[in-house]
């Protein structure tokens, strides 16, 4: 094996550990976030009995403020432009609060119970959030 061929994958190896090790703090960081909202939000909405916006409004706030400190100083630690980060999460969070408690009250609407609906939802965003926050938002 060439010299080149040997630094390759290397950095190849390097890459995939910093992947991985990123992927377990998403995991961890993203799932503690979930209960702290998923938590806040039946409890509001169902304990105080407080309306959908509101309870998710309060629920999903809490929950970001967390995640974001968590994810821009432990997961995704580094990113070259702290301003466009903080900025382009706050966009993203816009999109996903609006998205998730429109496609909630949907799901609401036609019979399904809060806590799936509410579940699913945090599901969806998990997914896509990874992706954007890997490669849009803290890069």
């Amino acid at each position: 094996m060439s010299e080149m061929q040997a630094q390759e994958e290397s950095s190849t190896g390097v890459y995939k550990h910093r992947l991985k090790k990123q992927a377990l703090w998403y995991l961890f960081v993203g799932g503690s976030s979930a209960v702290i909202e998923y938590v806040l939000f039946l409890c509001i909405f169902h304990l105080f009995d407080v309306s959908l916006l509101i309870a998710n409004g309060v629920a999903v706030v809490t929950a970001t403020v967390y995640n974001y400190i968590l994810s821009s100083q432990v997961t995704f630690r580094g990113a070259r432009h702290p301003v466009w980060s903080l900025i382009s999460y706050l966009v993203l969070w816009v999109v996903n609060f609006f998205l998730s408690t429109y496609m909630i009250s949907l799901m609401l609407l036609i019979g399904i119970p809060s806590w799936i609906a509410k579940g699913g939802m945090q599901v969806c965003v998990a997914v896509w959030n990874f992706f954007l926050y890997k490669f849009v938002v803290f890069r």
